[in-house]
């Protein structure tokens, strides 16, 4: 906007009918460009701006007359002086019919397009629309990219996202004609940000954002601080919605920084309020009530209603954080207060969410209106944007872009079709390579199967072979310890031949007994080979008990024993467990003969991958070296060494005797 206002003050250097130099258009344009001075305040140049208009209407009607009424209408805008915009563009739209000057006509309906576009914005759609149509008559690109972004930004307002961006896209086109870098370059990006915003396509919005910046920051800006300031407060709201807060926080200031409080005091006071929010989101309440405090106060002095209502809320929050409901309260009534007096639709529905709140009791009314409203602003906007389409059907341009729109649906068509029949096609092959997987996986899996059933036939035979060697040592310690036994208890019996006196045949009887012992031993190894006791399908728990059960009929003691659940029978293989057993039936047959035990525990256990058994008893005392120990060794030490096992013996008197056996896994 400011760059149209300077390039309307160097109009005045056009040649006119007037006298360049008569006073009373000399004082014109000094009113003029006083007005248009920044750092003079904004009400000593309205002053200024009025005094120029109410001497421009006493003018004939020439050039220079029409180029300083479209001036005055540029101040007015720029000072938000509505009533001297009214006058100013009625006069120049009757004094441009007049002549006809369709390049002032065309400024007439720009400014009075401006002049409406918050009270009425149908009116300001179709002023806009008005002078791009006179601008394209006269191929006056700029001017009819300054139009349709106006247009644009209309449609943006009231959720016409894709007649926005339709009408960006073009005035992108014709800058590009143009090789247009500044201000009208940037209220693209802007426009495109602001849009992508409203769809929470924050992403997108930054990136445009970010190209409006770095076209606002390119040498020769026109109002480059403000028109910064701005984008900085856009990117903050993109960030805060990403809740990035420390990030908005960095830009808010950034924009802080380059916006002025005395001459755009609303900007600054937007900035302010944004920057409080971002604060409050971050949990930094102090800050957060410093820059609301700032924001209200700007936001009273400069008129801003609906920034006032949102301070209010912002503070009320703030106030209800910290415990103060009673004032958070009275902030809340009055932003309602003051939305129902000025009648702001928009700012009515904040305050009823807070209110809702504040009055449980009352929440079904109040959500009932906050309905009503949102109600009405939806149908008002969906009627604003249904005029503006019916005002574009009334427009040539309105064939040019549906042109546009069907070579744009050709594309997005095309592009769909592409993506449709790339996707399937991915689709196809990754169909075929799962497939192709769930074969490979198949295969793995039936030769692991082989594998499995392979080693599993192989154990069996390892466990075959065990077992026959098992039987072929058994049949070896038949031959070398119970049948040497017998030849032993022969021998002594032969004694009988010579001597059969009370007392040699009372010792004979415990030869007797010995043979005894030998044949029930043979009778269970014998069974033991019949059955195969040791197969890896029996239950090793069950037989070792069913053993010590047999072997505690000696006396009357008690056999314990606890196997460890670490302990997995079906992983040990069985040359192992037919050991344990030989050794468990040599211990526990020698501890209870000898030992005379009330009780003998035994122990099965796991320790550093060696199987471990204990067998303790409380009887006497058992020597190593005593000749039946030695004896019992003697048995067991075969068994021992075909598995690199070790035995030992822990006796001390009164405290019965221990065994300690480990076996390598």
């Amino acid at each position: 906007m400011t760059r149209v206002v300077v390039l309307l003050l160097l109009s005045f250097c056009v040649g006119c009918q007037n006298d360049p130099h008569s006073a009373a258009v000399q004082a014109i344009r000094r009113d003029i460009a006083t007005a248009y001075i920044k750092s003079i305040p904004i009400q000593k140049r309205k002053v200024y701006n009025s005094r120029a208009l109410n001497s421009v209407v006493t003018q004939k009607n020439d050039c220079e007359t029409r180029d300083m009424l479209a001036s005055i209408a540029g101040n007015s805008w720029y000072l938000q002086d509505l009533s001297s915009l009214r006058t100013a563009t009625s006069k120049l739209r009757l004094l441009s019919v007049a002549v006809p000057d369709s390049v002032s006509l065309s400024k007439a309906w720009h400014f009075r397009g401006l002049l409406f576009r918050d009270s009425s914005p149908d009116s300001s759609f179709v002023c806009f629309q008005n002078a791009f149509t006179i601008d394209r008559k006269l191929d006056d690109k700029r001017g009819q990219s300054k139009n349709l972004l106006n247009l644009a930004a209309l449609q943006l307002k009231y959720g016409d996202y894709p007649g926005c961006e339709s009408k960006v896209r073009i005035v992108l086109s014709l800058l590009k004609d143009m090789d247009e870098q500044g201000y009208l370059y940037f209220r693209c990006y802007e426009l495109l940000g602001l849009m992508y915003y409203e769809l929470v396509e924050i992403p997108q919005s930054i990136a445009y954002f970010n190209i409006a910046m770095t076209t606002a920051k390119s040498d020769g800006f026109t109002d480059q601080n403000r028109t910064m300031a701005i984008t900085y407060n856009n990117l903050g709201n993109c960030y805060y919605k990403l809740r990035r807060f420390r990030t908005a926080i960095n830009y808010y200031e950034k924009g802080l920084r380059l916006s002025d409080a005395v001459r755009d005091m609303r900007l600054y006071a937007i900035l302010l309020d944004n920057t409080g929010l971002a604060h409050y989101s971050n949990k930094n309440y102090e800050n957060a009530h410093y820059f609301f405090l700032r924001s209200k106060y700007l936001n009273s002095k400069s008129g801003n209603v609906a920034a006032i209502v949102k301070t209010n809320l912002s503070l009320s929050q703030y106030y209800r954080i910290n415990g103060d409901l009673t004032t958070a309260q009275r902030f809340i009534h009055s932003a309602n207060d003051l939305a129902n007096q000025y009648r702001l639709p928009r700012s009515q529905m904040q305050p009823l969410l807070y209110l809702a709140n504040l009055y449980p009791q009352r929440a079904s009314h109040i959500a009932h209106r906050y309905i009503h409203l949102r109600d009405s602003i939806t149908l008002a906007d969906r009627r604003i944007r249904n005029r503006f389409a019916r005002r574009e059907f009334n427009t040539d341009e309105m064939e040019e872009e549906r042109g546009d729109a069907k070579l744009t649906a050709y594309i997005f068509g095309g592009s769909a079709l592409v993506l449709i029949i790339g996707g399937f096609l991915i689709y196809r092959i990754m169909e075929q390579r799962s497939k192709q997987r769930k074969l490979i996986f198949e295969q793995r899996q039936k030769k692991a199967s082989n594998d499995i059933y392979r080693k599993m036939d192989e154990r069996r035979k390892a466990v075959r072979n065990a077992q026959k060697m098992e039987k072929s040592r058994i049949a070896t310690e038949l031959q070398e310890s119970i049948v040497t036994k017998l030849r032993e208890a022969r021998k002594n019996l032969l004694v009988i031949e010579t001597k059969s006196d009370p007392e040699t045949l009372t010792g004979c009887l415990n030869y007797l007994d010995d043979i005894q012992d030998l044949e029930k031993e043979l009778r269970l190894v014998a069974h033991d080979l019949v059955e195969d006791r040791f197969s890896e399908h029996d239950n090793f728990n069950v037989i070792l008990r069913t053993m010590l059960d047999e072997e505690k009929s000696v006396n009357d003691a008690k056999v314990h024993i606890n196997v460890s659940y670490e302990v997995d029978w079906s992983a040990i293989r069985g040359k192992l467990k037919v050991t344990m057993f030989r050794i468990l039936q040599q211990t526990v047959r020698h501890a209870l003969r000898f030992g005379k035990p009330k009780n003998v525990y035994v122990t099965l256990d796991i320790d550093e991958n060696m199987l471990q058994a204990t067998i303790h008893d409380d009887g006497s005392e058992i020597s190593p070296q005593k000749r039946r120990t030695k004896a019992m060794m003697k048995e067991v030490s075969p068994g021992l060494d075909s598995v690199s096992g070790t035995l030992d013996i822990l006796s001390q008197p009164g405290n019965g005797t221990t065994i300690i056996v480990n076996l390598p896994l």
